[in-house]
């Protein structure tokens, strides 16, 4: 593993510990949102800088392409006990709307949409991220879809080294 690999890996894997433990200490969802935007985009960016296109612009767009790449890796269908990757395939394809809804949590991709860091609409700023009553990536976390999504991630923390 590379050193930016593992820097970023690193950093990802703290920022899970902290969202898990900001939502399991009902901490206002702006809170733990954020980390969970950070944790995902930087297990991302740690993928891919060991790959032929590492990330390069330091945007906040990668981990939707990230699962994407995800679900045609032979070792994680194994790590998850999949027998094929189509099933691998049919396992991703429910997470990515999540994956969208919590890119879209970081303010240069929201634009003037809500956002987990700044107050927002961009262009006129009224609501502060802690004062926002939900972020439109929530309820899709606590349906059966959120709750494989989660499980997904603390085995994607667990066997990364063992995955890529």
């Amino acid at each position: 593993m590379g050193p930016e690999r593992a820097a970023f890996l690193s950093q990802a894997r703290s920022d899970y510990q902290l969202f898990l433990f900001l939502r399991v200490q009902s901490q206002p969802p702006c809170h733990w949102l954020h980390y969970l935007q950070m944790c995902t985009e930087k297990v991302a960016k740690a993928y891919f800088w060991d790959t032929s296109t590492p990330p390069g612009d330091g945007g906040h767009r990668y981990f939707v392409s990230f699962m994407t790449y995800v679900s045609g890796i032979t070792k994680v269908r194994n790590g998850l006990g999949l027998a094929t990757l189509s099933e691998l395939r049919n396992y991703i394809r429910p997470l990515i709307p999540i994956a969208r809804g919590i890119e879209a949590l970081s303010p240069s991709v929201a634009g003037e949409r809500e956002n987990v860091e700044y107050p927002f609409p961009r262009s006129s700023p009224v609501t502060a991220p802690i004062d926002h009553p939900q972020f439109a990536v929530e309820p899709l976390l606590i349906g059966p879809d959120g709750v494989v999504f989660l499980a997904f991630l603390d085995r994607l923390f667990e066997q990364f080294d063992d995955w890529f």
